[in-house]
């Protein structure tokens, strides 16, 4: 398989997980839940938020390769802003704020047993298992997917809700300006492919920042880089799919 076909094949399979992401439940009932009942779902949320930094810190230690290592640490710092700017934590906590959440509901929350599990489990797809090409296949198709991916295509799917319950994008006069859900929708999402043409012109996402280490990397691996690509993939969409399992879905 050359190596157009080979990134195709990814492309593809990624498409197939993402729609599976898009089609669980709690999704396609959140336009009837109640404001309480949508907060229930954006507080636990916040705890995956609250673990991506050590999450890419995690990621950051285990790359091998200095231009991966420097992009995944790039990716990382712009989460903190400047000195004088609120971090991306801070910034989620405005929205919260702005949605109707009070203060003390959102430092009082926890964790739930199911969040916590899939928290670990993340952790636990940067731990080294296979061989060290195979691993840096994974730790970066984890960054790629869950990290980011699949973040995008969260506030995606939240974002009507959260504007429906007094958000809005920049530049709309009505509503409190989004600072966190939105900017997130948009710098974390997929607009370049890893086996597309590459067009420089583009803004580079996220997410197109880490498939272009991903597309490198690949190129360089084995042949079974890619198969196992795939199946790091899938699992990454298991288990972000399965934090939405806690919820009601009637």
């Amino acid at each position: 398989m050359n190596r157009r076909k080979a990134m195709t094949r990814i492309d593809d399979r990624d498409d197939a997980l993402v729609a599976h992401f898009k089609a669980h439940p709690v999704f396609e009932r959140l336009e009837g839940m109640s404001r309480s009942e949508f907060l229930v779902i954006l507080l636990q949320r916040r705890f995956l938020s609250l673990a991506f930094s050590p999450i890419y810190d995690m990621a950051i230690d285990a790359i091998s390769d200095a231009a991966f290592k420097a992009c995944a640490r790039e990716i990382l710092r712009e989460e903190y802003g400047t000195r004088t700017e609120p971090t991306h934590r801070e910034d989620l906590v405005s929205d919260l704020l702005s949605l109707g959440a009070t203060r003390e509901q959102i430092v009082s929350s926890s964790a739930s047993s199911s969040t916590i599990r899939v928290i670990a489990e993340l952790f636990g797809m940067l731990r080294k298992q296979e061989d060290e090409s195979l691993f840096q296949t994974k730790v970066l198709t984890t960054l790629r997917l869950a990290g980011e991916i699949l973040v995008a295509t969260e506030y995606e799917l939240l974002w009507p809700h959260l504007r429906r319950l007094g958000l809005s994008a920049p530049g709309n006069s009505t509503g409190a300006r989004s600072v966190f859900y939105y900017p997130h929708m948009c710098h974390d999402a997929r607009k370049q492919r890893l086996g597309g043409e590459l067009n420089p012109l583009e803004a580079r996402t996220h997410t197109d920042r880490l498939t272009d280490c991903l597309r490198s990397h690949l190129a360089q691996g084995p042949p079974e880089g890619v198969a196992f690509c795939i199946r790091t993939a899938e699992l990454a969409v298991s288990v972000k799919r399965s934090f939405y399992d806690q919820f009601p879905t009637i």
